[in-house]
């Protein structure tokens, strides 16, 4: 599983026109799922997005996980299927994407990931799986990671 983490003041997802989702200062998160990931990768990628410390406290310094913030600024997780974050740009001219998952196993990860982190307290808001998204996004820093449970 990987994802692509960016810190934000706000993003939102639009599918033809209609708002789908959208989230204050926390992170946009591109998700990719991998054709061997199961349940156990999902826990490392919650476990890890949960515990980033990488949002602005008072002083600017990136100190905060999401669950750090105070209440009258939670920060929210904006959560995007993107399977093209495993395609492989380096045979040919067309990237391969046949590292990632089938539609149906990236589909229940994906839910999956959703809902782990909401069980850890955090606001989740999501793009729609497998919908061709329009997404928008104010960054801060700019801060971006790239997590990998397969390091």
């Amino acid at each position: 599983m990987r994802a692509i983490i960016q810190v934000v003041r706000s993003a939102k997802v639009t599918i033809n026109g209609a708002l789908c989702g959208e989230c204050g200062t926390g992170f946009l998160i591109y998700l990719a799922i991998h054709k061997d990931d199961d349940e156990l990768a999902c826990q490392m990628m919650v476990d890890r997005i949960s515990k980033l410390r990488i949002l602005p406290d008072h002083a600017g310094k990136l100190n905060w996980s999401l669950n750090e913030v105070e209440p009258s600024e939670k920060a929210k997780i904006l959560l995007i299927s993107n399977f093209t974050v495993y395609g492989n740009p380096w045979n040919g001219r067309r990237p391969s994407y046949q590292d990632s998952a089938s539609f149906e196993l990236g589909q229940k990860l994906y839910l999956l990931v959703g809902n782990q982190l909401r069980s850890q307290g955090i606001t989740v808001s999501e793009g729609e799986f497998g919908a061709d998204m329009e997404i928008e996004s104010v960054a801060i820093g700019p801060v971006n990671l790239i997590i990998d449970t397969k390091r």
